[in-house]
């Protein structure tokens, strides 16, 4: 007959503690690895050209924090922001289409640095908001930069369609546009298709 082992008091308590380790690291794996359709809601009717789906999302979350939802403004969808950005990267390319890319994979994986168990495009709105916060007013020059230069891009391709002026009292300008093929305009979005 054979006897079955009973667990010392130590014992178990080890045995709880390290079956508690093995349930938050496999819930953090689940959560921060990768998964099917995470970044799809954010893509909506977009397919980059040069930005992965993912960064494509992460650009797409970030302009849409970033430029706001005043009442009764167009909004980052309309202008096709993040679209025209990926169009003019596909069209620059070279080393500011790669620093782009490496800043949109610090954004997106930069609250795990800053203690977070989350990535950038999984935080809610309010936590979204306080990292952008640090981020540009935080000590580290490379996050600042990351910052600084994705919300000029935001902010400059937001501002650059027609469709923003009217709010801001702009009527555009007295000459008549010239669309050329290699512009970044929503017109050559789908004409660049």
């Amino acid at each position: 007959m054979s006897r079955v082992p009973v667990a010392s008091r130590r014992g178990f308590l080890k045995l709880g503690l390290f079956a508690s380790a093995a349930a938050v690291c496999l819930a953090t794996i689940q959560k921060l690895g990768p998964a099917p359709g995470r970044y799809e809601g954010l893509l909506g009717a977009e397919r980059p050209r040069l930005l992965s789906r993912k960064a494509f999302a992460t650009l797409t979350l970030f302009t849409m924090d970033v430029v706001g939802a005043a009442p009764g403004a167009v909004t980052v969808q309309q202008t096709r922001t993040a679209a025209r950005i990926d169009l003019e990267l596909s069209i620059v390319g070279g080393k500011l289409a790669a620093d782009i890319r490496a800043a949109l994979a610090l954004l997106e994986h930069g609250p795990l640095l800053d203690g977070e168990l989350a990535r950038y495009s999984t935080l809610p709105a309010a936590q979204r908001t306080a990292y952008l916060r640090r981020l540009q007013t935080g000590s580290n020059v490379t996050l600042r930069s990351v910052y600084n230069g994705l919300r000029f891009l935001a902010m400059f391709f937001y501002y650059s369609d027609d469709n923003t002026w009217p709010r801001l009292g702009y009527r555009g300008p007295w000459v008549p546009e010239k669309v050329f093929a290699g512009g970044n305009r929503i017109a050559n979005l789908d004409a660049r298709a």
